[in-house]
């Protein structure tokens, strides 16, 4: 099921994104309405953005994507990655986070905002995302896939810095918001941003949803290990959050590290 390999919708160029319910539906460009033309956004549009742009459909299989998902995942070109499943390109901890993001869109019909570790199989490389994903309805209004975009958070922009979150968040919503796929709200306000925000901001520093748990599992004493079977993940993912953890707490070792997080945990807002 993984390596299925089968385009099955049509996600045609001129086709328009146009928000439906809790996701998306792709019209022709002639039904949309002659009021709502100035904002349309066109699937070629969508997938020109500087963001990473898919569509799956209900097992995860791609329909759709930009170059800059085609080379951030690691599939060697557009072509070769439509009709895959991310398992192509990705080990199988990053497959299976992905896959089980995908469910909970579909078993809950609603948009869902999470960060994600992905670790390509070509060069072993590891890098953190805040992806967004959508319900894809058909024109029989059942859901039939993923509309998805994210944000890869680089290594010099780990959101160490009090706006940097706000920054990347802006980045999308600078974007995307016009076209109504967040919500209704063109401007993109702070507080809109720290409401789909995904994590915590704790004493100024963002945290991710992911790094959160963790953080609250050292909180109890847990190792890495113990972590890893409690989040599902593996023990090098683990480790990988912590350094990240580690690095927007400007500490080298474990242990100053939990010092510092007895020290947020006194806080009054932690």
């Amino acid at each position: 099921m993984l390596h299925r390999t089968k385009k099955e919708y049509d996600t045609s160029s001129e086709l328009v994104i146009q928000r439906f319910g809790p996701g998306i539906k792709l019209i022709r460009p002639e039904k949309v309405s002659s009021s709502l033309h100035e904002n349309m956004l066109s699937v070629d549009k969508m997938l020109s953005m500087p963001l990473n742009v898919y569509f799956v459909n209900r097992q995860s299989v791609l329909q759709n994507l930009n170059k800059e998902t085609q080379e951030n995942a690691g599939f060697d070109s557009i072509q070769s990655a439509v009709g895959k499943t991310v398992a192509i390109a990705a080990t199988k901890e990053t497959t299976k986070i992905t896959l089980d993001h995908d469910q909970t869109v579909f078993r809950t019909s609603t948009m869902q905002i999470r960060d994600e570790i992905y670790t390509r199989l070509i060069d072993n490389l590891q890098f953190t995302s805040i992806n967004a994903k959508l319900p894809w309805f058909d024109n029989e209004n059942k859901i039939i896939g993923v509309f998805g975009f994210s944000i890869i958070l680089s290594a010099d922009e780990n959101l160490t810095e009090k706006c940097s979150l706000t920054a990347s968040f802006s980045k999308i919503f600078e974007m995307i918001m016009p076209y109504g796929l967040l919500n209704s709200d063109p401007c993109p306000r702070t507080n809109t941003l720290t409401k789909i925000s995904p994590g915590t901001s704790i004493n100024d520093i963002y945290f991710t949803k992911r790094q959160s748990e963790i953080i609250n599992e050292l909180l109890k004493g847990k190792t890495s290990k113990e972590i890893g079977k409690i989040l599902g993940l593996s023990n090098r993912t683990v480790e990988f959050y912590i350094s990240n953890i580690k690095d927007k707490m400007n500490v080298n070792t474990k242990s100053q590290l939990l010092e510092k997080i007895f020290e947020f945990q006194k806080m009054p807002n932690y």
